[in-house]
C-alpha cells in the first residue's frame, strides 16, 4: 500500500508538473528522485541510470508507432508481440531491482549464470508472464470500453 501511495506522488507531484509523457526529462528527475530518495548508493544510481536507459526508448518506441503505424493494434499478432515484449521488460525490470537493491553489481555475473543454467525454467515463467500481460491488455481494453459508454 505505500508504494501505491508513494508512486501517485511521485506521478502528481513530479511527473505531471513536469511534463508527463510529453517531456522525456520528466521520467529522468522522477526515477533520479526515486533513487535518492531510497539512498545515496552508487547500486542505487546506477539502478535509475539503467531503468531510464531503458524506460527511455520504450517511451519513443510507442510514441512512434502510435503516431506512424497506429493501424498495427488491430491485429491479434501485434498484440501478442506487445504483450511478449512487456513480458521482457517485466523481467528486466525485476532482475535490475534485484541487482539494484539486493545483490549488487558484483554479484550480477553469478546471477546470470544461475538464469542461463535455470532456462527452461525461464521459458516457463516468460510464458505465464506473457499470458497474465495478454489478461491485463484485455482487461485495460475492457475499462476503455466501459468509460466510453
Amino acid at each position: 500500500m505505500w508504494h501505491r501511495g508513494f508512486n501517485q506522488w511521485l506521478i502528481r507531484y513530479i511527473y505531471i508538473p513536469l511534463g508527463g509523457n510529453r517531456n522525456l526529462w520528466s521520467v529522468i528527475a522522477t526515477v533520479a528522485f526515486v533513487a535518492f530518495w531510497h539512498d545515496h548508493r552508487i547500486n542505487i544510481v546506477i539502478w535509475a541510470l539503467v531503468i531510464v536507459l531503458f524506460i527511455l526508448p520504450e517511451i519513443l518506441i510507442k510514441r512512434y508507432v502510435k503516431t506512424k503505424h497506429a493501424y498495427l493494434f488491430k491485429y491479434h499478432w501485434f498484440k501478442y508481440l506487445c504483450a511478449f515484449a512487456s513480458s521482457v521488460y517485466i523481467y528486466f525490470l525485476i532482475l535490475t531491482n534485484i541487482v539494484g537493491f539486493g545483490y549488487g553489481y558484483d554479484q550480477l555475473p553469478l546471477l546470470w549464470e544461475r538464469i542461463v543454467n535455470e532456462w527452461i525454467w525461464l521459458l516457463w515463467s516468460l510464458v505465464i508472464v506473457t499470458s497474465c500481460v495478454i489478461l491485463m491488455f484485455y482487461k485495460r481494453h475492457l475499462e476503455d470500453n466501459r468509460k466510453n459508454y
